[in-house]
């Protein structure tokens, strides 16, 4: 789950980008630029946050704290694992600054780190980007057998992104909505050079079956400003879009039926969704974890610090370690102290989740068709959540398990020990798992 997990933010900031008030114009030569960023990425990397904060501007002194880029770095630090390699790219002049680019090369993935700088050489403006990456679409797929249409899901002041994959000429046919995992999930589900969403969505296209694909609110990390932090919860990160989205297409004439396919945390919501949502026929589970993250957590930081070889990539992880455990024993306290529990999660979400996981809501699915699809390679959601959702569904009337012995959490093949590494390792969701929902669907259309 956190790719997922690893992207557990309802709250932290993946790319921070503020800009400061413009300044009388200035010049300022490319070795004093890189001589700066230089020298914050080492603050990044020895973990001294205080001291990129005390290179800020006012400006950015007022928006951002110490603890906001510690809870930036530990996110990443967890996605990506630790920083093997950086190099100055170039400096760009714009107006009275000057932004320096960096290239972070992670063990599993590359950034380029964006920093503005002001007259005083102080932080006007940070923020990490991903390098712009060329999807390559399964072999499979016949492009030529559907057309995709943009679509915004509006739902109050928030809007988001989203993509309507369409078989060419075809009515009354099944509409599938991807439901992405916990934090910023693009309607892709980009994740280092993949997009597993968009490989289920085109291929289940090719096959007849209508996909809605969309980008998750917090994707647009803006939205939380004015957002009271006790309001964050399952209902305002997931429900209010998907009331949203399901309101657009029930009354379309083109959809027969309208199914859920949710992966990781959106797999994890299936009874919560069943149990608050009407007009859904079925539901998927991708990759789905039964227990809540915050029992998943410990697991998943034990196993990557069990990839570690040297001593300060294992104190780095230990520290979340240490965050997850806290906050797995806090769970239901009132007295848990939000700077120690896990980044990303509060006390609202956290009494929310527990509140509406698969355990407490199950009953609500037992007579609803139900596909679980699980890689047994997959270390974020391990194949033992599957087995908690067979033996919780068995006395349901229609739950259907599927594990494939070499697919990783994102549904794509590998080999050798399971690690974030091979999430940059081009690949794309195999043909039979794209059989497999629509073998299911088609099953459903028939009764």
């Amino acid at each position: 789950m956190r790719r997922d997990l690893f992207k557990s933010c309802k709250l932290i900031v993946i790319a921070i980008a503020c800009f400061a008030p413009i300044y009388s114009a200035f010049s300022q030569n490319n070795n004093s630029a890189e001589r700066v960023s230089q020298k914050i990425i080492a603050h990044f990397v020895q973990q001294q946050f205080d001291s990129i904060y005390q290179m800020q501007d006012k400006e950015m002194k007022r928006q951002l704290d110490a603890k906001d880029y510690e809870m930036l770095w530990q996110n990443f630090i967890e996605k990506y694992d630790t920083v093997v390699n950086f190099s100055f790219v170039k400096t760009i002049l714009k107006d009275s600054f000057v932004i320096a680019e960096s290239k972070l090369s992670f063990v599993s993935k590359d950034f380029l780190l964006h920093i503005t700088l002001n007259k005083n050489n102080q932080i006007a403006g940070l923020f990490f980007k991903s390098p712009q990456v060329e999807y390559t679409p399964p072999n499979y797929i016949n492009t030529l057998n559907f057309i995709e249409i943009k679509k915004k899901i509006k739902t109050g002041n928030i809007s988001c992104d989203g993509i309507l994959t369409l078989p060419k000429n075809k009515q009354k046919i099944p509409l599938v909505i991807i439901v992405g995992g916990s934090g910023p999930t693009d309607k892709d589900g980009s994740i280092g050079v993949n997009k597993p969403y968009k490989d289920i969505a085109w291929g289940l296209a090719d096959k007849g079956i209508a996909v809605f694909r969309y980008d998750k609110r917090t994707v647009n990390t803006s939205i939380f400003k004015n957002i009271n932090p006790t309001k964050v919860n399952m209902e305002f990160e997931y429900l209010l879009d998907l009331k949203s989205i399901i309101k657009q297409f029930k009354n379309d004439k083109t959809f027969s039926m309208i199914l859920f396919a949710g992966h990781s945390q959106g797999g994890f919501m299936i009874p919560y969704f069943q149990t608050n949502l009407s007009s859904i026929s079925g539901f998927i589970g991708l990759s789905a974890n039964y227990s809540s993250v915050v029992d998943l957590l410990p697991k998943q930081l034990y196993y990557l610090q069990s990839l570690q070889k040297d001593s300060a990539s294992k104190a780095a992880i230990n520290i979340l370690i240490e965050k997850a455990n806290y906050t797995a024993l806090h769970r239901a306290k009132r007295d848990a102290v939000q700077d120690s529990l896990f980044p990303g999660l509060t006390p609202a979400y956290i009494k929310h989740m527990e509140t509406n996981k698969p355990e407490v809501l199950i009953n609500k699915i037992m007579r609803t068709p139900l596909l679980f699809i699980q890689g047994k390679r997959d270390y974020q959601v391990q194949p033992e959540e599957l087995v908690l959702w067979q033996t919780a569904l068995k006395d349901a009337c229609c739950a259907k398990f599927v594990q494939f012995e070499k697919l990783n959490h994102i549904l794509i093949e590998g080999e050798g020990v399971p690690s974030p590494q091979e999430y940059s390792i081009q690949g794309n969701v195999p043909e039979y798992v794209i059989n497999e929902i629509a073998l299911w669907i088609n099953s459903l259309t028939k009764n």
